[in-house]
């Protein structure tokens, strides 16, 4: 066998093994996903290598409108914009940002309304997974 065939044989062999080291790699971290969740754990580590819960985010923009009047127009500018009509309706948005800073300022029903309005949950089996630095092997 020459040089380039015995290469591309060992490529072609690494390659296979890689393969299945990433579908068993994935299922390991769908199954971590699962346990995390049922746990509650947003996050676990161990000395090496951690792996944290991701999540995505929804407003229910519905649950703010009491905002709107107890809020001031110069405490909403840039918090909120209501619905206006163009070609196709924009629909009203909030500023999470401005809404938390509002939130520490005021608390009380602000706080518990944006509280209420604003949900976390998983997003699926995405994990960030913090892995020390490899050291790239020499040649």
């Amino acid at each position: 066998m020459s040089d380039a065939a015995q290469l591309l044989s060992e490529w072609e062999s690494l390659t296979a093994s890689l393969t299945e080291l990433v579908t068993r790699r994935d299922a390991l971290v769908w199954d971590l996903h699962l346990l995390m969740k049922d746990a509650g754990a947003d996050e676990v580590e161990t000395d090496t290598v951690s792996a944290t819960m991701a999540y995505g985010t929804d407003l229910k923009a519905d649950l703010l409108k009491p905002l709107l009047e107890l809020l001031s127009e110069a405490d909403l500018e840039g918090a909120y914009s209501p619905g206006f009509d163009k070609v196709v309706h924009q629909p009203e948005r909030w500023n999470l940002p401005k809404l938390k800073a509002l939130a520490r300022k005021r608390g009380g029903q602000v706080r518990r309304l944006l509280d209420l309005a604003y949900a976390r949950y998983p997003t699926g089996p995405k994990l960030k997974l913090k892995e020390p630095p490899h050291e790239r092997p020499r040649r």
